[in-house]
C-alpha cells in the first residue's frame, strides 16, 4: 500500500510533508535551502519518540520515493535513535 502524503501547515518558509503509517509511524519530508531531508519518526513506548535519517535529497519526489521504498521494504527501524521532545 504507497503512502498517503498531505503537506504540513504552518511550516515557516519551508514546505513539509507527512504520511501516517498506522498509528505509530510517520514519514517526513521537508524543503530546506540545502536541500530535501527524509526521515521517519516512530511513537514508542510512554510517548518516548525515534527518528530514522534516510538521507538529504535533490528533490521532493526523490526524498518522498526514499521514503515510499523504506516502508515497502519492512521499515526497518531497528537504527532509529531517541530524539528529545
Amino acid at each position: 500500500m504507497p503512502l498517503v502524503w498531505k503537506t504540513e501547515l504552518g511550516v515557516a518558509r519551508n514546505i513539509a510533508f507527512s504520511a501516517q503509517l498506522g498509528r505509530l509511524i510517520t514519514y517526513h519530508v521537508i524543503s530546506r535551502s540545502s536541500g530535501y531531508p527524509a526521515y521517519v519518526e516512530v511513537l514508542g513506548r510512554h510517548a518516548s519518540l525515534k527518528r530514522l535519517d534516510l538521507g538529504c535529497h535533490e528533490s521532493v519526489q526523490q526524498a518522498k520515493r526514499v521514503c515510499e521504498l523504506h516502508c515497502a521494504a519492512g521499515c526497518n527501524l531497528s537504527n532509529a535513535k531517541k530524539i528529545a521532545h
